[in-house]
């Protein structure tokens, strides 16, 4: 699992943020953040390694 940057979010996830080997399509208004939680997904993944 890969945190969005946003604790809330991933509580509503219901496992902690995006699952791994998955695809997840996000999608919103503009101005919604949308591009910032991919930067931060993105982020988190290569602190991991990936």
């Amino acid at each position: 699992v890969v945190s969005t940057g946003s604790f809330s979010l991933d509580l509503a996830l219901g496992v902690g943020g995006l699952p791994i080997g998955r695809i997840v399509e996000i999608y919103g208004p503009e101005s919604s953040g949308k591009s910032t939680m991919a930067l931060h997904v993105i982020a988190e993944v290569q602190k991991k390694g990936g």
